[in-house]
């Protein structure tokens, strides 16, 4: 594959944002309009990595929000909200980073793709002064946990487990196969 190149994302880069997010994510799961809007937002950021050819390879997606939004984006019930309150309360924080969302091609899995992305995605949140970040990850229904290695590289550690956090969102689940998905998921929580 070669050498692959790391960037923030600009406007060119939404068809193919949206072409992988549909392919192995959802189909609709973002719209243009949406990336067209955060596209210019400081509370919100994508990198992309493209092969040395231009290939486009695919993205980590964080944001920050205050900690209700981020309980309506994560899809956490009142009491998950109060267990990650109290486990960030020390921070005194208010706002909280998120990792919203990584995809990469099956040609850019296993090489230093991923831990690229988020190593550049922590030192954007680190920047920012975000002291607090999570991540939901779906839990497959063979029990094996979505991002559990990438987490704990990270010093990410489960925080809450939520039960079926998108069984109410018509959206096609690619590890479960249902369009309202059934798979739990763990908060991961790693603090700055």
């Amino acid at each position: 594959m070669g050498m692959i190149q790391y960037r923030k994302w600009d406007e060119g880069d939404i068809k193919n944002i949206i072409k992988l997010t549909d392919m192995y994510i959802s189909d609709g799961f973002y719209t243009d309009e949406y990336l067209r809007n955060i596209l210019s937002d400081t509370d919100h950021i994508i990198y992309v990595c493209l092969s040395e050819d231009g290939i486009f390879g695919g993205y980590y997606y964080g944001m920050i929000a205050g900690l209700d939004d981020a309980a309506r984006i994560l899809h956490l019930d009142t009491s998950a909200l109060k267990v990650i309150r109290d486990q960030i309360h020390r921070n005194k924080t208010t706002l909280v980073g998120i990792v919203k969302t990584t995809v990469l091609a099956p040609d850019f899995r296993g090489h230093t793709s991923s831990n690229m992305l988020m190593d550049i995605l922590m030192n954007w949140f680190h920047d920012k002064n975000v002291r607090s970040i999570l991540c939901e990850a779906l839990i497959k229904p063979d029990k094996k946990i979505n991002l559990k290695t990438q987490m704990e590289t990270f010093g990410f550690i489960p925080s809450v487990q939520i039960n079926k956090p998108w069984q109410s969102i018509q959206s096609y689940c690619p590890y479960c196969h249902q369009m309202y998905c059934k798979c739990d998921a763990v908060i991961y929580l790693k603090e700055l």
